[in-house]
């Protein structure tokens, strides 16, 4: 995750690394959690590093030195995805238990928007905030809205399950990267699979788009980076 001149990611175990993305100095190592940490992102206010682990626990932490600031409660297993509502408000943390939670900045309040019946290894925020989309370890995308939790639509193509799943700046496209090694392009508005792109020969891992939205980068347990 890249913000201003820091990015962040985590390196094995329970620690990351914080780097300057300009000249590539370790400004230094993150340990947020007792175990493996699984999902990392900046707040948008690019002050604040947020970050899931085994250990069922999502903390937010100072970026500048990587002080944990506050534990986000709720989650019951290991969290496996993060992600921030479109104005900073709140975020969304999904764990193996199929939990799918919000919790407010405001109040700092926690709530259930769903409990998944396959636990959802990915998720993403449409731009508006009204709805989130979840990859699946059972191959299938559904999207649920956050207000009230209502399932809206699922979307069917891998025969793996979903590892990491991305959306357009516009939001009308969807990406979707599979342990079966593909990725499927959908078009959100009425749920139809655009097409099915290939080339990666191991799980894909990671899928995200330009800010543009002109170019799908995508990175897989093959070792390799595809645009």
């Amino acid at each position: 995750m890249i913000t201003g001149g820091q990015l962040s990611g985590p390196s094995g175990g329970g620690v990351a690394a914080i780097w300057t993305n300009d000249t590539g100095e370790l400004l230094y190592h993150y340990f947020p959690h007792r175990d493996t940490l699984r999902t990392m992102a900046i707040l948008p206010d690019g002050a604040h590093l947020i970050s899931g682990g085994d250990a069922a626990s999502v903390k937010i932490s100072s970026l500048s030195d990587g002080t944990v600031i506050q534990t986000v409660p709720g989650n019951t297993e290991q969290v496996l995805s993060i992600a921030f509502l479109p104005d900073g408000s709140g975020l969304i943390s999904s764990d193996v238990d199929g939990n799918i939670l919000l919790w407010l900045l405001s109040d700092r309040s926690t709530s259930r928007v769903t409990t998944a019946t396959s636990f959802v290894r990915s998720i993403a925020v449409t731009p508006d905030g009204s709805v989130l989309l979840g990859g699946a370890n059972d191959g299938r995308v559904r999207a649920w809205r956050i207000s009230d939790g209502e399932l809206l639509l699922t979307l069917e193509g891998h025969v793996g399950g979903v590892n990491t799943i991305a959306l357009s700046p516009d939001g009308l496209t969807a990406a979707s990267g599979s342990a079966d090694a593909s990725i499927n392009l959908w078009q959100v508005s009425d749920d139809a699979l655009i097409r099915t792109l290939r080339g990666h020969t191991d799980a894909v891992t990671s899928v995200a788009f330009s800010p543009d939205g002109a170019v799908l980068a995508s990175g897989s347990s093959d070792r390799t980076v595809k645009f």
